[in-house]
């Protein structure tokens, strides 16, 4: 009778161990971050706008790549039209290996936006934006400068494109008279001057 039952507590024991682990993967979350993938972290903390010293109007943003934190900063510089030009800069770090990150994150980018808007240009300065929170840290924690790019508006441009469409079409007009001028300066200059209105209609 006990020779019988070992199989079937065998055959119990291995369902009950494949049922568990089935329902330890089903529990793993389904977005997580690997190799360059990138995903928004919280957007009550990691998303807001600031004004740097000059005026120019920004918002930035914060984004997860692998074991890298990623803060994004979009600015406009307002010009006396409304428009500017625009400029974009994005900083790279591990803000987590800062040990009071974890309980102090949000006090941590607000240290980083503050560096931010005692600035004249967000993306001109030191290329390191060091906290008071993690200055003790390892470097890598700090977030450092990795992109820059400018985009310079060409609304001046469009002030000069009627004036110049203008004389462009003014010009012709002008070469029209001409042929009169050059064909009638003789003695019989009125009689010329008759037959070239007269087919100029």
């Amino acid at each position: 009778m006990r020779g019988r039952s070992l199989p079937f507590i065998f055959s119990l024991l291995f369902l009950v161990l494949s049922f568990s682990e089935a329902k330890k993967k089903s529990k793993q979350p389904s977005d997580t971050v690997t190799g360059t993938d990138s995903t928004v972290v919280n957007p009550l903390l990691g998303s807001g706008q600031l004004s740097t010293k000059d005026g120019h109007r920004c918002t930035w943003e914060t984004l997860v790549r692998g074991a890298n934190v990623l803060l994004q900063v979009s600015c406009t510089n307002p010009s006396e039209d409304g428009l500017g030009p625009h400029y974009t800069c994005q900083f790279a770090g591990k803000p987590q290996e800062c040990s009071v990150y974890s309980t102090q994150s949000s006090q941590y980018w607000k240290q980083v936006v503050s560096k931010l808007k005692k600035r004249k240009n967000a993306c001109e300065g030191e290329k390191v934006l060091k906290t008071r929170l993690c200055k003790k840290a390892p470097s890598a924690s700090h977030m450092k400068l990795t992109e820059r790019s400018r985009e310079e508006t060409t609304t001046h441009m469009s002030k000069g494109m009627p004036e110049e469409s203008k004389r462009k079409t003014e010009a012709p007009t002008k070469n029209v008279k001409e042929p009169a001028v050059s064909y009638c300066r003789d003695r019989l200059h009125s009689v010329c001057n008759f037959f070239v209105k007269f087919f100029d209609g």
